[in-house]
């Protein structure tokens, strides 16, 4: 299956490119331009995905982008 999301550098996946993530979090919540949320696994609270919810649009137009995502391998096993 080909890819339709752009390469994702390593420092993501670094503990501190996981801090810079959850602060836009924040800072999306808090401004109400999006949303963020954790997807886990029911027996023992793995954190396992996301649901993004994203350039949010208040007013007449209501409307959103929507991002899940889930750990491949979480698919697969579970």
């Amino acid at each position: 299956m080909q890819t339709f999301a752009p390469l994702t550098p390593d420092a993501h996946y670094t503990l501190n490119g996981q801090r810079k993530v959850l602060e836009k979090v924040r800072q999306n919540w808090e401004n109400g331009s999006g949303y963020g949320f954790g997807i886990f696994f029911n027996r023992n609270d793995q954190l396992i995905g996301r649901v993004n919810v994203s350039n949010v649009v208040r007013g007449v137009w209501e409307s959103c982008t929507m991002d899940i995502s889930v750990m491949s391998s979480t698919m697969v096993k579970n």
